[in-house]
């Protein structure tokens, strides 16, 4: 038994510690929250949770020391969705590309963001993002007028939804060079001849 209270925690104070984050998620959010798991780090002696809005049992988030990172779930989602269609037209994903649409943590920190109850978009609420699309194949003088266009049709979207961005990574896995593009130097970016400086080599 002793074991057991050890590696898992005692029931009680699991159970207390459970009605402690409804109330939490109940004082901190509009939209209903379900508790999906309580964890027990025996470690450091400390409960965790995992919860998920009611109407959207996909979007799992961590809460821990009464902290959790609902916005950075709920804001990688929307991302997601905003480029898949795009990506799927350009890069033809998922065959062809892979991608990931973060949103950049440290920056987070410092928009000081007042919820509310409810958490605004991430476009809204001007929270970047970092564009990671790996491509499989390579960029060759045949495909290189094709690659800058779909580049160049790709910043438009990101122009014309008002999105913030960290940066725009575009990696050819197959001959090792990347375009890596900052945020701040999207508006420069017209043409195929302005994405030359931004084009890298792997040196592995």
């Amino acid at each position: 038994m002793y074991l057991l209270f050890f590696f898992y925690g005692k029931p009680w104070e699991s159970e207390k510690y459970r009605k402690e984050v409804i109330d939490y998620l109940k004082n901190k959010y509009t939209e209903p929250m379900i508790i999906r798991e309580i964890s027990y780090d025996f470690l450091h002696n400390r409960y965790s949770a995992e919860a998920f809005p009611e109407s959207h049992p996909e979007l799992v988030f961590n809460i821990r020391n009464f902290k959790d990172d609902y916005n950075i779930v709920l804001w990688r989602h929307q991302a997601r969705n905003d480029f898949e269609p795009i990506l799927k037209d350009i890069y033809k994903y998922p065959e062809k590309c892979t991608f990931s649409a973060e949103p950049d943590r440290d920056e987070i920190l410092d928009l000081q963001l007042d919820f509310q109850g409810k958490i605004p978009d991430y476009i809204t609420a001007k929270v970047p993002i970092e564009i990671d699309i790996a491509i499989r194949y390579g960029l060759t003088k045949e495909n290189e007028k094709h690659e800058h266009e779909k580049l160049l049709d790709l910043i438009d979207f990101i122009k014309d939804k008002k999105m913030q961005i960290t940066f725009i990574m575009v990696e050819y896995n197959q001959s090792g060079q990347y375009f890596k593009i900052p945020e701040e130097s999207l508006h420069e970016i017209n043409d195929a001849d302005d994405l030359s400086k931004w084009l890298f080599y792997d040196k592995d």
